[in-house]
């Protein structure tokens, strides 16, 4: 395979392991801390469906401005089972997903993925 080919299957390759790792319905790195806040989080914005400040919870709709990749994407937090990365719903347990539970529009959520620092800002929450 030439080189330059190459480069471009290694740049394919990475955009989509750091696609997965966003989108999985489940962060298998999560520690049961970790889950048990992810679950309290999304039951406590349910609970509140009337909240003046409108923030990112289940079931709306969120875009979201990748900083590093220079591209806004729209996505809806759903439940793992509902997870459907393709068609833009994200789960809320996702490594993505679970930063933007309560965000608020403007807010910049910054993630690890693979040793280094990925930053996403908020640009719109649909109510």
């Amino acid at each position: 395979m030439p080189a330059n080919q190459l480069v471009d299957f290694h740049k394919w390759l990475q955009s989509c392991i750091r696609q997965y790792c966003l989108a999985a319905p489940w962060d298998t790195n999560k520690n049961p801390h970790d889950i048990e806040n992810c679950f309290s989080t999304a039951e406590l914005l349910l609970r509140e469906p009337g909240r003046h400040i409108v923030v990112a919870a289940p079931g709306k709709t969120i875009t979201i401005f990748d900083m590093q990749i220079k591209e806004e994407s729209t996505i809806t937090l759903v439940s793992p089972d509902e997870s459907n990365p393709k068609n833009g719903k994200i789960s809320y347990f996702s490594l993505l997903g679970s930063r933007l539970l309560g965000c608020k529009t403007g807010d910049i959520v910054e993630i690890q993925l693979f040793g280094r620092k990925e930053f996403f800002q908020i640009t719109h929450i649909k109510s």
